[in-house]
Protein backbone atom coordinates (compact mmCIF):
# COMPACT_ATOMS: atom_id res chain seq x y z
CA UNK A 1 0.00 0.00 0.00
CA UNK A 2 2.78 2.08 0.89
CA UNK A 3 4.38 1.94 -2.82
CA UNK A 4 0.38 2.91 -4.08
CA UNK A 5 0.27 5.84 -2.39
CA UNK A 6 3.57 6.85 -3.77
CA UNK A 7 2.92 6.35 -6.79
CA UNK A 8 -0.39 8.52 -6.47
CA UNK A 9 1.72 11.07 -4.95
CA UNK A 10 4.16 11.14 -7.84
CA UNK A 11 1.47 11.17 -10.37
CA UNK A 12 0.14 14.36 -8.70
CA UNK A 13 3.38 16.37 -9.52
CA UNK A 14 2.92 16.60 -13.47
CA UNK A 15 -0.69 17.31 -12.88
CA UNK A 16 0.09 20.57 -10.65
CA UNK A 17 2.86 21.35 -13.55
CA UNK A 18 0.47 20.98 -16.69
CA UNK A 19 -2.11 23.42 -14.93
CA UNK A 20 0.58 25.83 -13.58
CA UNK A 21 2.17 25.98 -16.79
CA UNK A 22 -1.14 26.49 -18.54
CA UNK A 23 -2.54 29.06 -16.33
CA UNK A 24 0.71 30.81 -16.52
CA UNK A 25 0.37 30.92 -20.39
CA UNK A 26 -3.34 31.89 -20.34
CA UNK A 27 -2.41 34.99 -18.04
CA UNK A 28 0.73 36.02 -20.50
CA UNK A 29 -1.85 35.53 -23.94
CA UNK A 30 -4.70 37.53 -22.99
CA UNK A 31 -5.00 41.10 -24.73
CA UNK A 32 -3.91 44.16 -22.76
CA UNK A 33 -0.62 45.40 -21.25
CA UNK A 34 0.45 44.17 -17.58
CA UNK A 35 1.07 47.89 -17.08
CA UNK A 36 -2.48 48.32 -17.99
CA UNK A 37 -3.39 46.88 -14.78
CA UNK A 38 -1.40 49.47 -12.89
CA UNK A 39 -2.08 52.69 -14.62
CA UNK A 40 -6.29 51.72 -15.77
CA UNK A 41 -6.62 51.46 -19.63
CA UNK A 42 -4.17 50.50 -22.39
CA UNK A 43 -4.42 54.48 -23.45
CA UNK A 44 -3.10 55.56 -19.83
CA UNK A 45 -0.10 52.88 -20.16
CA UNK A 46 0.55 54.01 -23.68
CA UNK A 47 1.57 57.67 -22.11
CA UNK A 48 4.18 56.58 -20.04
CA UNK A 49 7.68 57.22 -21.97
CA UNK A 50 10.38 53.96 -23.02
CA UNK A 51 11.93 54.48 -19.93
CA UNK A 52 9.78 54.82 -17.47
CA UNK A 53 8.17 51.50 -19.25
CA UNK A 54 11.53 49.76 -18.67
CA UNK A 55 12.23 50.53 -15.40
CA UNK A 56 8.94 49.16 -14.30
CA UNK A 57 8.87 46.10 -16.54
CA UNK A 58 12.08 45.18 -14.57
CA UNK A 59 10.94 46.08 -11.42
CA UNK A 60 7.74 43.23 -11.89
CA UNK A 61 10.14 41.29 -13.35
CA UNK A 62 8.54 41.12 -16.93
CA UNK A 63 11.32 42.18 -19.00
CA UNK A 64 12.69 38.64 -18.30
CA UNK A 65 11.99 35.79 -20.79
CA UNK A 66 8.97 33.83 -19.81
CA UNK A 67 10.65 30.47 -18.76
CA UNK A 68 12.66 32.94 -16.58
CA UNK A 69 9.34 34.39 -15.22
CA UNK A 70 8.03 31.41 -14.85
CA UNK A 71 11.00 29.93 -12.87
CA UNK A 72 10.76 33.26 -10.71
CA UNK A 73 6.53 32.16 -9.61
CA UNK A 74 8.08 28.76 -9.14
CA UNK A 75 10.31 30.08 -6.46
CA UNK A 76 7.72 32.04 -4.72
CA UNK A 77 5.64 29.45 -4.50
CA UNK A 78 8.22 27.42 -2.84
CA UNK A 79 8.50 30.16 -0.80
CA UNK A 80 5.14 30.35 0.17
CA UNK A 81 4.67 34.05 -0.73
CA UNK A 82 3.36 33.85 -4.25
CA UNK A 83 4.16 37.00 -5.36
CA UNK A 84 2.07 40.50 -4.59
CA UNK A 85 -1.09 41.39 -5.51
CA UNK A 86 -1.16 44.70 -7.97
CA UNK A 87 -3.80 46.14 -5.85
CA UNK A 88 -3.20 45.12 -1.93
CA UNK A 89 -0.12 45.55 0.03
CA UNK A 90 -0.03 42.30 0.84
CA UNK A 91 1.71 39.01 -0.70
CA UNK A 92 -0.53 36.25 -2.25
CA UNK A 93 0.36 34.08 0.57
CA UNK A 94 -0.99 36.66 3.09
CA UNK A 95 -4.27 36.38 1.40
CA UNK A 96 -4.55 32.96 1.65
CA UNK A 97 -3.76 32.45 4.93
CA UNK A 98 -6.32 35.12 5.89
CA UNK A 99 -8.85 34.42 3.69
CA UNK A 100 -8.66 30.82 2.72
CA UNK A 101 -10.17 29.33 6.58
CA UNK A 102 -12.87 31.02 5.80
CA UNK A 103 -13.26 29.57 2.05
CA UNK A 104 -12.71 26.30 4.35
CA UNK A 105 -15.26 26.73 6.73
CA UNK A 106 -18.17 27.41 4.48
CA UNK A 107 -16.64 24.47 2.16
CA UNK A 108 -16.25 21.37 5.26
CA UNK A 109 -19.95 22.71 5.99
CA UNK A 110 -21.43 22.40 2.96
CA UNK A 111 -19.37 18.66 2.96
CA UNK A 112 -20.87 17.96 6.45
CA UNK A 113 -24.60 18.65 4.91
CA UNK A 114 -24.23 16.88 2.03
CA UNK A 115 -23.85 13.36 3.89
CA UNK A 116 -26.39 14.18 6.99
CA UNK A 117 -29.20 15.11 4.25
CA UNK A 118 -27.90 12.74 0.98
CA UNK A 119 -27.38 9.68 2.82
CA UNK A 120 -30.11 9.25 5.19
CA UNK A 121 -32.21 10.12 1.87
CA UNK A 122 -30.20 7.75 0.06
CA UNK A 123 -30.81 4.74 2.29
CA UNK A 124 -34.32 5.38 2.94
CA UNK A 125 -34.87 5.41 -1.10
CA UNK A 126 -33.18 2.73 -1.46
CA UNK A 127 -35.04 0.57 1.31
CA UNK A 128 -38.44 1.86 0.06
CA UNK A 129 -37.93 0.68 -3.15
CA UNK A 130 -41.03 1.84 -5.15
CA UNK A 131 -43.14 3.53 -2.57
CA UNK A 132 -44.04 7.08 -1.89
CA UNK A 133 -41.28 7.91 0.14
CA UNK A 134 -38.40 7.00 -2.32
CA UNK A 135 -40.80 8.82 -5.43
CA UNK A 136 -40.30 12.09 -3.21
CA UNK A 137 -37.17 11.43 -2.75
CA UNK A 138 -36.23 10.91 -6.01
CA UNK A 139 -38.06 14.23 -7.67
CA UNK A 140 -36.25 16.33 -4.88
CA UNK A 141 -32.28 15.08 -5.65
CA UNK A 142 -33.23 15.75 -9.19
CA UNK A 143 -34.59 18.89 -8.73
CA UNK A 144 -31.87 19.95 -6.68
CA UNK A 145 -29.40 18.80 -8.99
CA UNK A 146 -30.95 21.00 -11.70
CA UNK A 147 -31.51 23.95 -9.69
CA UNK A 148 -28.02 26.08 -9.93
CA UNK A 149 -26.27 27.23 -6.98
CA UNK A 150 -26.20 30.80 -7.99
CA UNK A 151 -29.71 30.87 -8.69
CA UNK A 152 -30.73 29.42 -5.39
CA UNK A 153 -28.66 31.19 -2.94
CA UNK A 154 -30.18 34.82 -4.67
CA UNK A 155 -33.56 33.07 -4.04
CA UNK A 156 -33.12 32.69 -0.86
CA UNK A 157 -31.12 35.66 -0.34
CA UNK A 158 -34.33 38.11 -1.59
CA UNK A 159 -36.65 35.67 0.62
CA UNK A 160 -34.73 36.49 3.64
CA UNK A 161 -34.71 40.44 3.04
CA UNK A 162 -38.05 40.01 2.48
CA UNK A 163 -39.96 38.43 4.87
CA UNK A 164 -37.33 38.01 7.61
CA UNK A 165 -35.33 41.32 7.46
CA UNK A 166 -32.68 39.50 7.39
CA UNK A 167 -29.18 40.53 5.13
CA UNK A 168 -25.74 39.28 5.29
CA UNK A 169 -23.53 40.87 8.08
CA UNK A 170 -21.38 43.28 6.38
CA UNK A 171 -18.47 42.42 8.48
CA UNK A 172 -17.43 38.48 8.88
CA UNK A 173 -16.61 37.11 11.98
CA UNK A 174 -13.94 34.38 12.61
CA UNK A 175 -14.37 31.32 13.49
CA UNK A 176 -11.28 31.11 15.95
CA UNK A 177 -12.67 34.63 17.86
CA UNK A 178 -16.61 33.94 17.69
CA UNK A 179 -17.28 30.68 17.17
CA UNK A 180 -21.04 30.22 17.21
CA UNK A 181 -21.47 33.92 15.05
CA UNK A 182 -19.05 32.51 12.55
CA UNK A 183 -21.13 29.55 12.25
CA UNK A 184 -24.63 31.08 12.28
CA UNK A 185 -22.95 33.80 8.92
CA UNK A 186 -21.91 30.71 7.52
CA UNK A 187 -24.77 28.08 7.71
CA UNK A 188 -27.09 29.25 4.79
CA UNK A 189 -24.36 29.94 2.42
CA UNK A 190 -22.96 26.10 3.35
CA UNK A 191 -26.33 24.65 3.10
CA UNK A 192 -27.12 26.24 -0.13
CA UNK A 193 -23.47 25.01 -1.72
CA UNK A 194 -24.10 21.07 -0.21
CA UNK A 195 -27.71 21.24 -1.83
CA UNK A 196 -26.36 19.82 -5.39
CA UNK A 197 -23.71 17.57 -3.10
CA UNK A 198 -26.30 16.20 -1.19
CA UNK A 199 -28.77 15.64 -4.13
CA UNK A 200 -25.99 13.53 -5.74
CA UNK A 201 -24.75 11.87 -2.62
CA UNK A 202 -28.62 10.63 -2.36
CA UNK A 203 -28.44 9.14 -6.28
CA UNK A 204 -25.53 7.41 -5.47
CA UNK A 205 -25.69 5.80 -2.04
CA UNK A 206 -29.21 4.35 -3.39
CA UNK A 207 -28.01 2.64 -6.73
CA UNK A 208 -24.98 0.86 -4.96
CA UNK A 209 -27.08 0.19 -2.00
CA UNK A 210 -29.55 -1.48 -4.37
CA UNK A 211 -27.09 -3.25 -6.92
CA UNK A 212 -25.72 -4.56 -2.92
CA UNK A 213 -28.66 -5.35 -1.07
CA UNK A 214 -29.19 -7.76 -4.52
CA UNK A 215 -25.73 -9.98 -3.57
CA UNK A 216 -25.80 -13.17 -2.11
CA UNK A 217 -24.22 -12.65 1.02
CA UNK A 218 -26.85 -9.90 2.03
CA UNK A 219 -29.30 -13.13 1.34
CA UNK A 220 -27.13 -15.07 3.42
CA UNK A 221 -27.58 -12.57 6.22
CA UNK A 222 -30.86 -11.82 6.18
CA UNK A 223 -31.27 -15.95 5.97
CA UNK A 224 -29.34 -16.16 9.58
CA UNK A 225 -31.89 -14.10 11.25
CA UNK A 226 -30.04 -10.71 11.31
CA UNK A 227 -31.91 -8.02 11.74
CA UNK A 228 -32.86 -5.32 8.50
CA UNK A 229 -31.21 -2.88 10.34
CA UNK A 230 -28.04 -4.56 11.36
CA UNK A 231 -28.40 -6.04 7.51
CA UNK A 232 -28.36 -2.61 5.96
CA UNK A 233 -25.81 -1.06 8.02
CA UNK A 234 -23.37 -3.31 8.97
CA UNK A 235 -23.01 -5.55 5.77
CA UNK A 236 -24.56 -3.49 2.77
CA UNK A 237 -24.05 0.07 3.07
CA UNK A 238 -20.17 -0.55 4.26
CA UNK A 239 -20.07 -1.80 0.41
CA UNK A 240 -22.02 0.65 -0.87
CA UNK A 241 -20.65 3.21 0.37
CA UNK A 242 -17.18 3.06 -2.08
CA UNK A 243 -18.69 4.79 -4.73
CA UNK A 244 -20.75 7.09 -2.99
CA UNK A 245 -16.87 8.79 -1.37
CA UNK A 246 -15.74 8.20 -5.17
CA UNK A 247 -18.85 10.42 -6.82
CA UNK A 248 -18.57 12.72 -3.90
CA UNK A 249 -14.70 13.65 -4.67
CA UNK A 250 -15.38 14.33 -8.06
CA UNK A 251 -18.09 16.74 -6.77
CA UNK A 252 -16.04 18.50 -3.92
CA UNK A 253 -14.70 20.38 -7.39
CA UNK A 254 -17.84 21.88 -8.15
CA UNK A 255 -17.82 23.12 -4.12
CA UNK A 256 -14.67 24.97 -4.98
CA UNK A 257 -16.26 26.64 -8.55
CA UNK A 258 -19.49 27.31 -6.59
CA UNK A 259 -18.08 28.75 -4.16
CA UNK A 260 -16.86 31.67 -6.04
CA UNK A 261 -20.28 32.42 -6.91
CA UNK A 262 -21.82 31.67 -3.25
CA UNK A 263 -19.18 33.82 -1.85
CA UNK A 264 -20.20 36.93 -4.13
CA UNK A 265 -23.85 36.40 -3.48
CA UNK A 266 -23.47 36.67 0.27
CA UNK A 267 -20.44 38.92 0.47
CA UNK A 268 -18.53 36.08 2.25
CA UNK A 269 -14.52 37.18 2.42
CA UNK A 270 -12.83 34.35 1.35
CA UNK A 271 -10.80 32.62 -1.06
CA UNK A 272 -13.99 32.52 -4.45
CA UNK A 273 -14.39 36.37 -3.58
CA UNK A 274 -10.66 37.11 -4.06
CA UNK A 275 -10.97 35.05 -7.23
CA UNK A 276 -13.60 37.62 -8.81
CA UNK A 277 -11.89 40.39 -7.81
CA UNK A 278 -8.68 39.54 -8.74
CA UNK A 279 -10.08 38.90 -12.22
CA UNK A 280 -12.06 42.14 -12.16
CA UNK A 281 -9.03 44.08 -11.56
CA UNK A 282 -6.84 41.98 -14.00
CA UNK A 283 -4.57 41.37 -11.10
CA UNK A 284 -3.47 38.09 -12.43
CA UNK A 285 -0.62 37.21 -9.99
CA UNK A 286 -3.35 36.21 -7.71
CA UNK A 287 -5.81 34.33 -10.64
CA UNK A 288 -2.79 32.32 -11.43
CA UNK A 289 -1.72 31.60 -8.02
CA UNK A 290 -5.68 30.72 -6.44
CA UNK A 291 -6.19 28.51 -9.71
CA UNK A 292 -2.70 26.49 -9.02
CA UNK A 293 -3.98 26.40 -4.80
CA UNK A 294 -7.43 24.92 -6.27
CA UNK A 295 -5.37 22.61 -7.86
CA UNK A 296 -3.76 21.75 -5.37
CA UNK A 297 -6.58 20.94 -3.47
CA UNK A 298 -8.32 18.57 -6.00
CA UNK A 299 -4.51 16.29 -6.02
CA UNK A 300 -5.34 15.91 -2.44
CA UNK A 301 -8.37 15.35 -1.97
CA UNK A 302 -8.35 12.49 -4.77
CA UNK A 303 -5.27 10.97 -3.03
CA UNK A 304 -7.15 11.28 0.25
CA UNK A 305 -10.24 9.30 -1.18
CA UNK A 306 -7.23 6.74 -2.21
CA UNK A 307 -6.29 6.02 1.83
CA UNK A 308 -9.95 6.00 2.68
CA UNK A 309 -10.46 3.00 -0.01
CA UNK A 310 -8.35 0.84 2.04
CA UNK A 311 -9.73 1.87 5.16
CA UNK A 312 -13.69 1.45 4.56
CA UNK A 313 -13.02 -1.68 2.48
CA UNK A 314 -10.05 -4.27 3.96
CA UNK A 315 -10.41 -5.84 0.63
CA UNK A 316 -9.08 -3.52 -1.19
CA UNK A 317 -4.80 -4.05 -1.20
CA UNK A 318 -2.84 -2.18 -3.60
CA UNK A 319 0.45 -4.05 -4.57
Amino acid sequence: MTQYLIRRLLIGIPTLFLVSVLIFAAMRVIPGDELSVLFGQDEGAAKISDELREQLLADLGLDKPIWVQYGMWMGEVATGRMGSSFWRDESVGEVIARRGPISAQVAVLAVLFSYIIGLPVGILCAVKQDTWMDYVGRVMTINFLAIPNFWLGTLVLVGMIIYFDWMPPLEWEPFWVTPWTSLKQSLVPALIMGSAQAATVARMSRSSLLEVMREDYIRTSRAKGLSERITIYRHALRNAIIPVITISSVSLGFLLGGSVVIERVFQIPGLGLSMIEAVQDRDFVVVQNLVLLYAFIFVGINFLVDVLYAMIDPRIRYS
